[in-house]
């Protein structure tokens, strides 16, 4: 179980591995405190969020994993209580960087660099 502030509202949420053994990459469910009726509420929106890390600075989450082959960094942004995927960057394995962002609602290929 990890315990942290997901949605940037100064009160801890929680989430659990989904499966045991854990699938690779590692999907969790989500528990979002709900101020209102002082809850913890299951937010199955959350669930494409793989490993989460929540930056309260940018007020996003990062979310870092790979398919053996690729590995893979998406940002995400909430919008009413949605995480929305806003970026995406994938190393390819000639350690080539393609960096996508959505734009009109889908990801477009904006760069390319090589490490």
């Amino acid at each position: 179980m990890e315990i942290e502030d997901m949605n940037f509202d100064n009160y801890i949420d929680f989430r659990i591995i989904k499966s045991i053994p854990a699938e690779h990459p590692f999907p969790y469910l989500y528990w979002i405190y709900n101020e209102k009726t002082e809850i913890f509420e299951v937010n199955t929106a959350y669930e494409i969020i793989i490993n989460p890390e929540v930056d309260h600075e940018k007020k996003i989450i990062i979310s870092s994993w790979d398919n053996y082959i690729r590995f893979y960094k998406d940002y995400y942004k909430l919008e009413n209580e949605i995480p929305i995927l806003i970026e995406r960057h994938i190393t390819q394995p000639n350690k080539t960087v393609e960096i996508w962002k959505a734009l009109n609602g889908e990801l477009k290929l904006v760069s390319t660099e090589k490490k």
